[in-house]
């Protein structure tokens, strides 16, 4: 057993491995979701196994518009929000959508600059962690 589970993880980075195979061999899909071969398309096309969104929400090949326009999936908001490819513009939008931001991983999300933090505000951004990359930012 610990061999088999060995080989599942190894599916979790090797880009040499063919996600097919790994379907049909039951090899869980926590891991080939994290794998770099894994595209939209792949997941978009395989609607019936059992993704893990929590990797695939993060993945950089997601997109604002693949979560908007793909409702029937429970994304997992909170890795939504750590998604790199956000823009503030996507943000607002998601807010006029009633989108359950994560405002603390929204905080943290490297594209959410400090300057557009503070021409926004507004929004309830985590001041904590906005007091902190201020510090480090002066440091």
């Amino acid at each position: 057993k610990y061999f088999q589970i060995k080989k599942q993880k190894d599916y979790f980075n090797n880009k040499n491995v063919d996600y097919n195979y790994a379907i049909k061999n039951d090899i869980k899909l926590y891991f080939v979701s994290a794998n770099p071969n894994i595209t939209w398309e792949i997941v978009r096309d395989n609607p019936f196994y059992d993704w893990y969104w929590e990797y695939i929400a993060t993945r950089n090949f997601v997109n604002w518009n693949i979560v908007r326009t793909n409702p029937q999936i429970n994304w997992p908001w909170f890795c939504v929000s750590m998604n790199k490819n956000l823009t503030l513009a996507d943000i607002l939008d998601g807010i006029a959508r009633n989108v359950p931001w994560d405002w603390d991983q929204l905080s943290q999300n490297p594209a959410m600059t400090l300057e557009i933090i503070e021409q926004n505000s507004h929004l309830p951004w985590t001041k904590f962690i906005i007091y902190n990359y201020k510090r480090w930012q002066d440091t």
